[in-house]
């Protein structure tokens, strides 16, 4: 079995692999069968430390740790600590706290749910790990986690939420392939720290001894994970490195403001640093969660010309509604998009409850045709949404449509990142891939809401 398969089958994945008279993961699934409810204290620890002892054993043979000196096997020491303290090691044994590894499956089933709505033959909710629902009755899990990822609150809306139907193998597949990735990220990185022999305390190194481990377990990612990954090189990228950054940025979160957190901030940039410039946008927003409470703000918006359109978060306003006026909005990003002619403005700012924003709209005309569709570039979080207002100017032909059939799909996700999914039709007489027409679809769908929520057609 390749190491990639064995981790998932771990994870608990059917990977079609009829079960071994031996398989250390019996006694772990006969736990999992029972209601939580059931599982006493020592059930928990079994299945945490059964578990991780398995994954841990399958990539300590891995290549990135072979070098000399070699590394004594360790072992994973699952406990109970009453929080969702990270692993730390000591006398060379890897602890993990019960409660962590819960809360990182959680968090595995949201990233896996929002890598899932980049599919297109899926029918899922909205984003809840980075842009939780955050405003209704349907999801109220926004950060700090620690908090709302209580299991009851938790446990309330995973079978409508997050449980994947029946007939939904891929649903099944993503989740707990997700999850894996995410369980070989910590063990691989606490395995390097044993590599490289790291002085520090139990659960304290110095932030440069922390980038070095997390390098060495993104290199352990890449070897035993990417080939048993679902999907195409791009969505397998998306997925590492989702799952890498996730329980360093999720760490980060939870610091707030306190002073350790600027050292969280640093090793956060570096691992971003080593995403493929083609998707970092992309999974610093899949895991950077970020408050979305019922609470408002207030934004004001000025503009160097009056536009002749203007869009907030994908609705249409009159220039009297919104300009050199506070508007009041739902705390999260906002989105302002202008038109004046065929030149464009964009502006993106993110709004937290009780705050006040201020941006201006600068209109800018279209960029040149690029030799071939262009990346989502580098994402800002000072200026959110740039990147893809950047590839709407190099693809649009100045009337809300791609300026050649080699530009469209690019041009109709940026109108979707954008919220300017009013624009975006249904159906298309260009040539299209059958998983591109259901994007298409997809994004035209999403603006549907919006537009109803106007009266608009």
């Amino acid at each position: 079995m390749r190491v990639a398969a064995a981790i998932c089958l771990a994870a608990g994945i059917a990977w079609g692999q009829p079960p071994q008279s031996n398989d250390p993961m019996a006694e772990v699934r006969a736990i999992q069968a029972r209601p939580g409810t059931t599982w006493s204290d020592e059930d928990a620890k079994k299945v945490v430390g059964v578990t991780n002892n398995y994954i841990l054993g399958l990539i300590y043979g891995a290549k990135v740790f072979q070098q000399q000196p070699p590394v004594a096997r360790p072992q994973v020491i699952a406990e109970i600590a009453n929080e969702a303290a990270a692993p730390y090691i000591r006398e060379g044994k890897i602890h993990l706290p019960v409660e962590y590894f819960r809360l990182i499956e959680k968090l595995s089933y949201l990233l896996a749910h929002d890598l899932l709505l980049r599919e297109t033959d899926i029918p899922v909710s909205q984003p809840l790990l980075h842009n939780p629902i955050g405003a209704s009755a349907l999801l109220p899990l926004m950060q700090p986690f620690k908090e709302q990822l209580t299991e009851e609150a938790f446990d309330a809306y995973v079978a409508s939420v997050f449980q994947c139907a029946p007939a939904n193998g891929r649903c099944d597949v993503m989740r707990r392939a997700t999850y894996a990735a995410v369980l070989v990220f910590i063990l691989g990185h606490e395995l390097a720290h044993l590599f490289y022999e790291d002085a520090g305390s139990e659960s304290t190194y110095a932030t440069e001894v922390e980038i070095r481990a997390d390098r060495k377990a993104w290199d352990l990612l890449g070897e035993v994970i990417k080939s048993g990954l679902p999907g195409n090189d791009r969505e397998v990228q998306i997925t590492m490195g989702a799952a890498a950054l996730l329980p360093v940025s999720y760490q980060r979160q939870l610091l707030g403001s306190q002073p350790i957190a600027s050292e969280f901030d640093k090793r956060v940039k570096a691992l971003t640093a080593l995403l493929p410039a083609s998707v970092r946008g992309t999974v610093t927003r899949l895991v950077a969660n970020r408050e979305a409470r019922d609470d408002t703000g207030t934004i004001r918006v000025s503009a160097s010309e009056d536009p002749d359109l203007l869009m907030v978060n994908g609705v249409q306003m009159d220039n009297s509604e919104v300009l050199n006026r506070n508007l009041v909005v739902t705390g999260g990003m906002q989105r302002i998009f202008a038109r004046k002619g065929s030149r464009f403005a964009f502006a993106g700012a993110y709004v937290s409850g009780g705050e006040s924003e201020s941006v201006q709209l600068v209109f800018e005309n279209l960029k040149p045709t690029p030799l071939k569709p262009p990346e989502e570039g580098e994402y800002d979080p000072e200026h959110p949404g740039k990147e893809w207002f950047d590839v709407f100017l190099q693809t649009s032909d100045g009337k809300m449509e791609p300026r050649n059939p080699q530009l469209s799909m690019r041009h109709w996700e940026a109108l979707s990142e954008l919220r300017l999914n009013r624009f975006i039709p249904g159906t298309t007489e260009i040539n299209l891939r059958p998983s591109e027409k259901d994007d298409l679809k997809q994004w035209h769908n999403d603006g549907v809401p919006l537009a109803s929520w106007r009266g608009e057609k």
